[in-house]
């Protein structure tokens, strides 16, 4: 229990092992970056150092476990050093958050990020699962791009009929647009709760109001006709 061990031993070779890693508590340890060797004693007193390195455990987990990868593995880190955690979500996964615990940990959004290995630690890398929601349109004209603007910031657009979107659970409202500002479509509100969406947006066309006003005439009827469109009238 004290910082020496002494042996008496006559000239000759010998080998030793010095016991490694020494536990010192839960997630804590000491280690030798070389245990084993060969002394010779040959008429003189031997004194050899050993120097241990405290490490500390680093766990490092998914949550959930199929939400995706992290890195590096769980493992015995040297006190003071430096490791840089990364977590990769899976397909239908998007990572959210680190919670860390033990001195040096780090907790929230960045990713990868570096942290400071002062005590045992814990970092727990949070994903949430992502739910497809489809947005079909009808009554644009082929090749027209069109938009679906998220609550959240996200905006997406196509020159297709349909828009294929990830998000994970919550109330959102969503707007719609287009570049042909002859169409216009309503915008919504959506719940996503642990399933897939089918949406449906309809456009039509802009309307206005046209208002034609006579004077002058007798009463009776009178008509007006435009091209395209069934008269108008009796009046």
């Amino acid at each position: 229990t004290t910082n020496t061990i002494e042996f008496t031993e006559p000239n000759g070779s010998y080998a030793y092992a010095i016991e490694t890693p020494i536990s010192d508590g839960t997630g804590i340890q000491y280690v030798l970056s070389q245990s084993k060797g060969t002394l010779t004693v040959n008429g003189a007193d031997i004194n050899i150092n050993v120097s241990y390195t405290k490490q500390y455990y680093l766990t490092i987990i998914a949550s959930p476990s199929n939400g995706g990868t992290v890195s590096p593995s769980s493992g015995w880190y040297n006190a003071g050093s430096s490791v840089t955690i990364e977590a990769i979500s899976n397909s239908n996964f998007e990572f959210v958050s680190w919670s860390g615990t033990g001195n040096g940990s780090y907790s929230g959004t960045n990713n990868p990020v570096s942290i400071k290995i002062n005590g045992p630690i814990t970092e727990k890398a949070n994903f949430t699962e992502l739910y497809e929601i489809t947005f079909t349109e009808t009554g644009l004209l082929p090749g027209t791009i069109w938009y679906v603007n998220l609550s959240n910031g996200q905006s997406y657009n196509t020159t297709s009929n349909s828009i294929e979107i990830q998000i994970p659970n919550g109330s959102y409202s969503y707007m719609i647009a287009t570049t042909n500002k002859e169409y216009s479509a309503q915008g919504g509100s959506l719940i996503v709760n642990g399933a897939n969406l089918e949406i449906s947006i309809k456009f039509n066309l802009v309307t206005y109001a046209i208002t034609f006003t006579e004077s002058g005439l007798p009463s009776g009827y009178w008509y007006v006709n435009i091209t395209g469109q069934p008269s108008s009238g009796p009046i």
